[in-house]
């Protein structure tokens, strides 16, 4: 089935540092993961260590943000049917 909504992606983490869910890992995190061969100046399109929270934001035509689910917690993320849910009573607000 196809999307009808359109989807994008912060390459340079621009958007996530203005909405502050922007983390950087401390000296030892740092060291730790690049023990473990990730390096995150390598993975990120910017070539820095900047990770943002996983979240997911819905914005209407004006870019105006109707929903946004943070997770802190980076093992977690937002399930499919929330945003599923939320597209479908943004429409409906828009369309009242």
């Amino acid at each position: 089935k196809e999307l009808t909504f359109t989807v994008l992606s912060d390459p340079g983490n621009q958007i996530a540092g203005q909405l502050g869910i922007l983390t950087a890992p401390s000296d030892g995190t740092r060291a730790a993961q690049l023990q473990l061969g990730l390096d995150l100046t390598q993975i990120n399109a910017d070539g820095t260590t900047g990770l943002p929270m996983p979240t997911v934001v819905i914005a209407d035509a004006d870019g105006v943000i109707r929903w946004i689910d943070v997770h802190a917690d980076y093992t977690t993320r937002t399930e499919l049917g929330q945003v599923l849910r939320a597209v479908t009573e943004m429409t409906r607000e828009i369309a009242a």
